[in-house]
């Protein structure tokens, strides 16, 4: 990184950029600028933040389907009374918003009885601003 300065003016800093060109500071900030803006307006989605709670009086398993690395599952403990974030990716979605894909969510006790089994979509999650409660007895998907 090379300081010039030009006068009374505040110094200009500039930065390699790929390729051996340099970038100034006011190019830095416009970059900066475009990129919140994408994300403001949900371009680059990185995800929708989830809640998890565990309503039952015992630990349980947690596999949220399809959302781990690469697409795998994601399992994890979530003991009573306890609750857990995650980040889902819906497919399909048009902006952001709406209808699309759903994800699975499936609970089992530490002796591997199902205890809960449901699909949410983007919209049911909203409308529960976020909160998958995991109690027991819930079993309607497979």
């Amino acid at each position: 990184m090379e300081t010039l300065t030009s006068g009374a003016q505040a110094p200009l800093l500039f930065c390699p950029a790929p390729g051996g060109q340099m970038r100034t500071a006011r190019g830095t900030a416009r970059l900066l600028l475009v990129c919140f803006l994408a994300s403001c307006t949900g371009l680059g989605n990185s995800g929708t933040d989830v809640r998890i709670r565990n309503a039952t009086t015992e630990a349980v398993t947690v596999t949220e389907v399809g959302q781990g690395p690469g697409g795998h599952d994601l399992v994890s403990r979530v003991g009573a009374a306890e609750e857990r974030v995650s980040l889902w990716h819906f497919t399909n979605l048009p902006f952001g918003i709406g209808g699309g894909s759903k994800i699975t969510v499936r609970a089992t006790s530490e002796t591997d009885q199902p205890l809960f089994c449901h699909s949410f979509s983007f919209d049911d999650l909203r409308s529960s601003q976020g909160l998958v409660s995991i109690k027991g007895g819930q079993l309607d998907c497979r």
